[in-house]
């Protein structure tokens, strides 16, 4: 069984981050990345990838919309 992951573009980890009202280093650090790999994926250099990530970054979306 294959499990797709689902897609963060550079639009979307953007707008989660400032919807939340964090710079990129909070937001890394609530997801486990770098400010470098976060101003990577705002800037569609790199995806995100890795499933903890990924993870973490539905948790806080779904939270933010949750809370809004």
């Amino acid at each position: 069984m294959v499990v797709e992951m689902p897609e963060f573009t550079a639009d979307r980890v953007r707008a989660l981050r400032r919807k939340l009202k964090l710079t990129q280093t909070e937001f890394g650090k609530l997801v486990g990345a770098s400010q470098q790999l976060v101003a990577g994926w705002e800037t569609d250099v790199i995806r995100p990838g890795r499933y903890t990530h990924v993870a973490a970054l539905l948790q806080l979306e779904e939270e933010a919309l949750l809370n809004a």
